[in-house]
């Protein structure tokens, strides 16, 4: 090997020679699936369309637990860059999944400028749950 890593993808997918980047922030977040199952049959529509993209609502086709994950896994994000929400909303994170089925995060709008700005260029994510909790932790990574 020439001096440079190689990085496997987790499940088997081609390798990768990108360096994993510098640890600029860590976020962790658990979700109780039921508040979000309450929330659905209180608001509906108006919390989901407030808090997921369309791709979110599409990919986890209303299970409230899949949805706590997504919710666990924006709230990491915004613990992990160290601004909470106040520099935008929620459909600015949008948690999405790779061509293996992989969590991926991306960050759009004010919060997308300020994760730059902080010098964040991606999110590594991770997400589980169990029948009454979701489970997040993201880390930003940087230069």
């Amino acid at each position: 090997m020439s001096g440079r890593r190689r990085i496997t993808h987790p499940r088997g997918g081609k390798p990768s020679a990108e360096p994993p980047g510098r640890v600029l922030g860590v976020g962790l977040d658990l979700v109780e699936v039921n508040r979000v199952r309450a929330a659905i049959a209180r608001w509906d529509r108006r919390f989901l369309q407030r808090l997921y993209t369309s791709e979110e609502l599409e990919c986890c086709r209303g299970q409230a637990r899949r949805l706590a994950g997504r919710l666990a896994a924006k709230e990491a994000v915004l613990k992990a860059m160290g601004t909470g929400l106040r520099l935008g909303n929620w459909r600015e994170i949008a948690v999405t999944r790779d061509e293996l089925g992989a969590p991926q995060v991306s960050v759009g709008g004010r919060l997308g400028e300020e994760a730059r700005r902080r010098g964040i260029e991606r999110f590594m994510v991770s997400i589980t749950h169990t029948a009454e909790l979701a489970a997040a932790v993201v880390i930003a990574l940087g230069g």
